[in-house]
């Protein structure tokens, strides 16, 4: 299936994609502010700062002036603004319990990070649009479009989304307040703080609060009415300490708080329904970077992702109560073997705990290790060459080795032209493995159990992706990117 999309405003965009493993975008921008721009440094794509023209990659970035220049609501809003990117929405928000799904190039198997923190949940591998950081938190947003199994493993299958929040020590002393309402008594508040203390202890807290009350339409006559249970509130805190420890070294400690409630009146039987959710999420890592401004840094960062959700309900075969529960260690480091030729290699852990006793009978566990290297060769002047894998034994279906290849020409500061292989895999979910769930039916006034099983023998999805494509700079505010995969 192909889809083009014209659009003409301030942003041009020409825009073509198709299937998962074949297709081809490609996309002009005439843009008020420079949002896609070269001869900037990109972590995403090779896990650490490279120059984007040096990168065989299709990569984006918004940075924080973008994100204020054009007044975005949420982080969703800002990342929904590039071609190839959607948020596939159930439901207006609120009502659609926070499960809003991010696409990149119609597929839905994409990695979140939060500095460089994977946050995708281990029961669905998905992470909703919903609970990303707050603007105000924001730094700046690189969204890499393709393969990234080689570096990243699973669920990097359509790209990776890596959200890179502020840092109080990069940041002069400040206060700000963000104030916004509209329609149904919807409130936007958010604050922000933040500054470097004498000694080098940068400090960075946003909180925001985000509520509306129930949406109103008009039904096939033309007469208001009220949708009723179709509210919801929502409060977040994130907090950020970063202490510069000698010249070039730095421990960061974070922590994000989101605390949401909403109705959910879309049902079986209509918008009538009183069912309501509630989601809980408090997040905690610790990181120590080490020789950061150099091409041999490295960092150690452990962190616990936790999320609870409650779905609340009259009907007792509607409720659930459900946590899902991540642990994680990173271990990553870089070397300069030559003056064109530089390594990086690292290793990973995460283990996952799901609890619920009505979609899973009760606890089950995943875990994952994974070993990882990246080699990138410049040859020539204005060649380089990418060579990745990474290995990763998975405690339910095994092992997986996944490669990667890439050729980079850097036509000039401005232009690159690049060729890529890759394999990709996606891992079965805790879901995928063990869901159990009765969706009862009515046939002819009788009512039928109908029970949706996983597999617990289930083997990761596997594919090959290729990609060609190309980045120019044409003017200060001009930009072109295509590739074909």
């Amino acid at each position: 299936m192909k889809k083009i999309i014209l659009e003409k405003s301030t942003l041009l965009t020409l825009l073509v994609t198709s299937g998962v493993f074949m297709g081809g975008s490609c996309v002009f921008a005439e843009e008020p502010v420079e949002r896609f721009t070269l001869g900037e440094f990109v972590v995403t794509a090779s896990r650490v700062a490279t120059n984007k023209s040096d990168t065989p990659a299709n990569i984006s970035v918004i940075t924080k002036e973008s994100i204020a220049d054009n007044n975005y609501s949420d982080a969703a809003e800002a990342i929904s603004k590039i071609p190839g990117v959607n948020v596939l929405g159930s439901g207006a928000k609120g009502t659609s319990m926070g499960q809003d799904k991010i696409l990149i190039n119609g597929d839905e198997r994409v990695l979140i990070l939060v500095d460089g923190r994977r946050v995708n949940l281990g029961s669905s591998g998905n992470y909703s649009a919903d609970w990303l950081p707050p603007v105000n938190a924001i730094e700046r947003i690189e969204v890499l479009k393709g393969a990234g199994s080689a570096l990243y493993g699973t669920d990097a299958v359509g790209g990776v989304i890596n959200i890179i929040t502020k840092k109080g020590s990069e940041l002069e002393s400040h206060v700000t307040v963000r104030a916004a309402s509209g329609s149904w008594n919807t409130e936007q508040y958010g604050i922000t703080a933040g500054g470097a203390t004498e000694n080098g202890l940068g400090i960075f807290v946003s909180a925001s609060k985000d509520r509306r009350g129930n949406y109103s339409y008009k039904d096939i006559d033309g007469d208001v009415k009220t949708m009723p249970n179709s509210g919801f509130n929502t409060d977040g805190v994130n907090l950020k300490l970063d202490q510069q420890i000698g010249k070039d070294n730095r421990i960061t400690m974070q922590f994000e708080h989101l605390n949401t409630e909403g109705g959910a009146p879309f049902g079986y039987y209509g918008i009538t329904t009183t069912d309501k959710h509630k989601r809980l999420n408090n997040n905690l890592s610790m990181r120590y970077d080490w020789k950061e401004s150099t091409d041999n840094s490295g960092y150690m960062q452990i962190y616990r992702n936790h999320h609870h959700a409650q779905f609340l309900s009259p009907d007792k075969d509607n409720k659930s109560d459900f946590i899902d529960s991540t642990w994680g260690v990173d271990l990553q480091q870089s070397f300069k073997l030559s003056e064109k030729n530089n390594l990086i290699t690292g290793i990973s852990y995460y283990k996952t705990e799901v609890n619920n006793d009505v979609m899973f009978d009760g606890k089950k566990e995943i875990d994952n290790q994974a070993i990882f290297l990246e080699d990138r060769w410049k040859f020539a002047d204005s060649w380089q060459l990418n060579t990745g894998l990474r290995f990763d034994h998975h405690s339910t279906y095994g092992s997986e080795l996944t490669p990667r290849i890439s050729l980079n020409k850097k036509l000039n500061e401005d232009t690159n032209v690049y060729l890529s292989w890759g394999k990709v895999f996606k891992a079965p979910t805790v879901q995928d493995l063990y869901w159990k769930q009765n969706m009862p039916y009515e046939y002819n006034g009788v009512w039928y159990d109908s029970w949706t099983l996983g597999n617990p023998d289930l083997k990761p999805e596997k594919g090959n992706v290729w990609t060609l494509g190309t980045n120019t700079k044409i003017s200060e505010k001009t930009n072109f990117t295509a590739s074909v995969f």
